[in-house]
């Protein structure tokens, strides 16, 4: 059962989305039935809205991909990164997702590149299909720029992702957010604040975090579900976010 503030805080940020989207045309088609312009106002709005809103994606895919420095080609299926090509974040030890639709898959490469994509910067293998940047790995910096991507460890079962750049937020907006959300007074509003600032990979983990403490949280599965409709790489993770509220 929602709490009053936890369903105005999923309230807030479908608003949000659905405010930010392109705004309708001036005048309704005339045709337009009249039930359209009374919505039922008895209960919360679960479903999150389908509006693309600018911001998350800050580059398309690139012509031709980055060279990915240690990666092989497998002849499997395709590794999908559950980010933006190129997203920003503000948490210094990031959750990175990818997903691969083979089942067989055990264990998957994890790397880390510099700015050019050339360099690997880190690696580490991971049993699944999501990674907390560990604390003793080589830092990442307020500023920085990188790329990252993930392939199964027996390279003949998947192919490895395209890489996604990140980038982390510097002063001052750095301090701002930091100020945003040492008010914050729980998970849902640290995850509105880092949404409104499209800091992609800090809500996306928020809710995450909040799904991990209650997995059958109905809101935290449809606000995640609304950013991951803001993607084309995340239309899947949006479906099963909706079609497995429990899990």
């Amino acid at each position: 059962m929602f709490t009053i503030s936890r369903v105005a805080a999923a309230l807030a940020l479908a608003g949000l989305l659905t405010a930010q989207s392109n705004p309708p045309a001036s005048q309704p088609a005339k045709d337009a039935p009249k039930s359209a312009s009374r919505p039922d106002s008895t209960k919360p709005r679960m479903e999150p809205p389908h509006a693309k809103v600018s911001g998350f994606e800050l580059a398309p895919r690139a012509a031709g991909g980055t060279q990915i420095g240690g990666a092989t080609r497998g002849i499997g299926t395709p590794t999908t990164l559950l980010a933006p090509y190129k997203g920003r974040a503000y948490g210094l030890n990031p959750l990175f997702q990818w997903s691969n639709s083979n089942s067989r898959i055990q264990e998957y490469t994890f790397r880390l590149l510099d700015s050019s994509g050339a360099e690997v910067l880190y690696e580490t293998k991971v049993a699944g299909t999501s990674l907390k940047y560990p604390a003793d790995a080589p830092a990442l910096a307020p500023g920085g720029d990188y790329f990252w991507t993930a392939q199964p460890s027996l390279g003949l079962l998947g192919e490895p992702g395209e890489p996604a750049e990140i980038l982390l937020v510097a002063d001052p907006e750095r301090s701002e957010v930091e100020s945003q959300i040492g008010k914050a007074p729980n998970l849902a509003d640290r995850a509105r604040i880092f949404a409104e600032q499209r800091l992609w990979y800090d809500a996306v983990e928020t809710y995450t975090d909040m799904l991990n403490a209650d997995a059958g949280d109905k809101v935290a599965h449809a606000q995640r579900a609304a950013l991951y409709q803001q993607l084309p790489q995340t239309q899947q993770a949006a479906k099963k976010d909706l079609a497995n509220p429990a899990k």
